[in-house]
């Protein structure tokens, strides 16, 4: 009959039925206890932990976890999967949850989530697959999968597969990418919520790389061997990593909502051989807690809190070339190294140097304001100290001041440049020769268009007596158009004479002159005979030919 019942019974070997206005609410346990039971037209009012092997046809759910039963047209808010479950054109609005700790696969067939639907590989290789609802892909390999979901809380789980590449973006502050037990990825997210990378005790997440840009937190346990990159921007913690050994953390940008009272950036928990390195911290601290044998270096903007429990494992981590805003925590019974474990080469106010270098400290002044610098080299008199332990070779300035980037070499080109007038122009074929005053690797180019117009070369062929030296027929109005690329890169030798014939689209930039000396040689007009087969010998295209 309709209506609300309350039932406290063993459902063994039963079968309850009802006419899709029946209402089941379950006891203080939640749990539906005994098996197997078979249940139609049944609406659970409330969260619903099933043990059993039974089997739902039609039924309503808000929140149900599941080993091994059979769901066939159900309507679920939420699913939680651990075990051979089966799951069968059933409608969710927050998608399915798979137990990291699977005892089988389940299996898992025509269902949606939000009306979009679950996409749901098992044992498959070598496919791409884009999406916009969910994805669920277990024991795989060799795969790509991209996307873009919105509010559904777990997008994309990815469980014991290796060799892929993961593109997504995630809108929703409560969803939850993760990837399980899994190797040899790349994984790019984009938007907002949790990742979840996990090993589960046994670092078998391992080899990986995860690019990020997120509003959120990126939780690894358990990993082994995985680099970490990109902009955080979390109320919480930004980055937690636990139980790992020799994850990377580098190139990133850590931020934080301008309420948030100093939070963590990074949470490095009894992890050991990770490396930080080239980050920007935006005052945000990072803790250490029983982490031993870890590398800081290239940081700026670093607090660092240190923690290490009843048992201090805290200890034998390096730091090294970071601006540094505080310390806090640190007891005397952690032993870190606060320079560099060698000598270093350096660049400090354009005079080399080779030194052992430690980190620069934002309150140094204050506190030794009569320290001295040592012999001009950048580096102060008296070591920092940081409880019991020092830096025994703090820097005068922020550690970037101290590698001055190499003056790079030019690549050698043939070059025009533009001409103080370059009109007047009109489309043509240019005949002369170049002489090149230097070796040039030629692989392309680039025509300089009159303003506002698209100038470019259409053809152009380089060659001498000996015959074609390189030839390059110009793709069209895409991409890098003002270039035309040749097959293969050739030598233009010094003082030898090449021949060119050179034919523009619209309106080039032209050097009115017979012959043009330029630093990289010399450039002769011939002949030039324009679209309306007018010729002349004073036009020279403006061009550059390099690599």
């Amino acid at each position: 009959h309709t209506g609300n019942y309350t039932i406290d019974v063993n459902l063994k070997n039963i079968t309850l039925v009802g006419d899709g206005e029946v209402n089941v609410k379950l006891g203080l346990t939640n749990q539906l206890r005994g098996s197997p039971a078979t249940f139609y037209n049944i609406n659970f009012l409330n969260s619903c932990w099933d043990t059993s092997n039974s089997k739902f046809i039609n039924c309503k759910f808000e929140e149900v976890s599941t080993t091994s039963s059979k769901f066939y047209d159900c309507s679920i808010q939420s699913i939680y999967v651990s075990g051979s479950a089966t799951l069968f054109n059933c409608e969710l609005e927050e998608g399915i949850e798979l137990s990291p700790y699977l005892t089988a696969y389940p299996e898992i067939r025509y269902c949606t989530v939000k009306a979009k639907p679950v996409y749901y590989l098992k044992d498959s290789s070598g496919f791409n697959l884009s999406f916009t609802g969910q994805a669920i892909i277990v024991n795989s390999s060799s795969f790509t999968v991209s996307g873009e979901t919105s509010g559904i809380i777990y997008p994309l789980q990815i469980v014991e597969s290796e060799n892929f590449q993961v593109n997504l973006k995630v809108l929703g502050a409560e969803t939850q990418l993760k990837v399980i037990n899994s190797s040899d990825f790349n994984v790019d997210a984009f938007g907002d919520g949790e990742i979840v990378i996990d090993g589960l005790d046994e670092g078998l997440v391992s080899n990986g790389s995860i690019n990020v840009d997120v509003n959120g937190t990126l939780t690894i346990h358990s990993g082994k061997n995985l680099s970490v990159s990109g902009h955080f921007n979390s109320d919480s913690i930004a980055v937690n990593i636990m139980h790992s050994e020799g994850v990377k953390v580098f190139n990133s940008i850590f931020e934080a909502p301008e309420a948030m009272d100093i939070p963590e950036a990074i949470d490095l928990a009894l992890s050991s051989d990770c490396v930080v390195k080239n980050n920007i911290f935006n005052n945000l601290t990072v803790r250490l807690y029983n982490a031993a044998n870890n590398t800081f270096t290239k940081n700026k903007g670093l607090n660092l809190s240190f923690d290490c429990g009843y048992y201090c494992k805290t200890r034998n981590n390096t730091f090294y070339l970071n601006s540094i805003l505080r310390v806090v925590g640190l007891s005397s019974s952690m032993h870190n190294t606060w320079n560099s474990t060698k000598p270093l080469a350096y660049t400090y106010k354009g005079i080399e140097y080779i030194n052992y270098l430690g980190n620069y400290w934002d309150d140094y002044k204050e506190k030794y304001p009569e320290a001295e610098e040592i012999d001009e080299c950048g580096i102060w008199d008296t070591p920092y100290s940081i409880n019991s332990d020092k830096d025994n070779y703090p820097l005068i300035e922020p550690f970037e001041n101290y590698f001055a980037a190499p003056t790079p070499t030019p690549t050698p080109i043939f070059d025009t440049d533009a001409p103080s007038n370059p009109y007047p122009s009109i489309a043509g074929t240019h005949n002369g020769t170049i002489i090149p005053s230097h070796d040039i690797n030629v692989s392309k180019l680039y025509t300089y268009p009159c303003p506002g117009t698209g100038g470019h070369t259409e053809y152009i062929r380089i060659y001498n007596e000996s015959g074609t030296i390189a030839e390059a027929n110009w793709t069209g109005y895409k991409g890098d158009w003002h270039n035309i690329t040749f097959d293969k890169t050739v030598v233009l030798l010094a003082g030898e004479t090449y021949n060119y014939t050179i034919r523009t689209g619209s309106y080039p930039q032209i050097h009115h002159n017979r012959t043009l000396a330029v630093p990289d040689g010399k450039i002769t007009c011939t002949k030039f005979t324009d679209a309306n087969g007018k010729i002349y010998y004073d036009w020279i295209p403006a061009i550059r030919l390099g690599e």
